[in-house]
């Protein structure tokens, strides 16, 4: 993996730039992905495992429908994994 990529749980690859099938927004792009971060405007990381370790990771990503910036959206690691999870 390189250094943009995040394994999810089950040691699925998660790629800035990647394309995914997402539960709810059908094809989605990866935007970027961010190590360390505690909030962001879409989401706030909850007091779980991932943050005690301080090492919360949050997915930005575009659905593929609209593509417009303005409607990028966010989610932790575990919450966009398993919405990929539940596409396949």
């Amino acid at each position: 993996m390189s250094e943009t990529d995040h394994a999810t749980p089950s040691g699925r690859a998660i790629e800035r730039g990647g394309v995914y099938a997402h539960a709810t927004h059908s094809r989605v792009e990866v935007t970027q992905i961010w190590q360390g971060t505690q909030w962001t405007e879409a989401v706030t990381v909850p007091s779980t495992e991932e943050r005690e370790i301080g090492r919360p990771i949050v997915v930005r990503y575009i659905p593929a429908a609209d593509g417009d910036w303005r409607d990028e959206l966010a989610a932790t690691l575990d919450e966009f994994h398993a919405a990929i999870a539940s596409a396949d």
